[in-house]
């Protein structure tokens, strides 16, 4: 089994780096799955467009899906592996209205989604957001000739890559490049400029 990957979001303005549980697993005393539910997040509901957290706490819900992906190429692998072909990338930013571009690897793509969440952080600081049960409906198109820095997200005000490597600082230096080609590649951009583009 292949080891999970750090994710990082390359916003066109702005590089968002997901740090993942690790943050605060040296502060969390480990818990078992069975003593987590019965915690009093493992109790939180959604009720009228809000998440319940307790009775002092309610949430806006946000909903987005984690994991959403085409077959990569060559052999296959866990849905949880992220990577160029998609996978478990847990980005906010495949939500409804959202854009996704992914590869064709295989005959037929084999698109596949799920895990959705109906609120989650910026790299899930505790593992998991809150996930929840759900219908998704997509449009799927297939362009052809064109040479995207896939994953790659598109809504009404930015435009996004996410890259997926061992560690965080290998994935902002993939997606920078990517976001930085692909400006160079569909704006016109001389590679200078794309570099100053994506530093503002």
């Amino acid at each position: 089994r292949k080891p999970m990957m750090k994710k990082t979001c390359m916003i066109l303005l702005c590089c968002l780096m997901l740090l993942g549980a690790a943050m605060a697993a040296d502060n969390l005393p480990e818990v078992s799955f069975a003593q987590a539910k019965g915690s009093i997040n493992c109790g939180m509901v959604i009720r009228d467009g809000k998440i319940i957290f307790d009775d002092k706490l309610s949430l806006d819900l946000d909903i987005m899906i984690g994991c959403i992906g085409t077959a990569p190429a060559g052999e296959g692998i866990d849905t949880k592996t992220p990577g160029k072909h998609g996978g478990n990338m847990d980005c906010r930013k495949i939500t409804q209205g959202s854009t996704l571009y992914l590869p064709v690897n295989t005959p037929g793509a084999l698109l596949c989604l799920g895990d959705l969440h109906a609120k989650m952080g910026d790299g899930e600081v505790a593992s998991c957001g809150m996930e929840c049960r759900g219908k998704v409906q997509v449009r799927v198109s297939v362009l052809k000739d064109v040479n995207y820095p896939t994953p790659m997200v598109v809504n009404d005000t930015h435009v996004m890559t996410i890259q997926s490597e061992p560690t965080v600082d290998e994935a902002s230096v993939t997606a920078s490049r990517s976001m930085r080609d692909f400006l160079i590649a569909s704006c016109g951009l001389d590679p200078i400029e794309a570099c100053f583009l994506l530093s503002m």
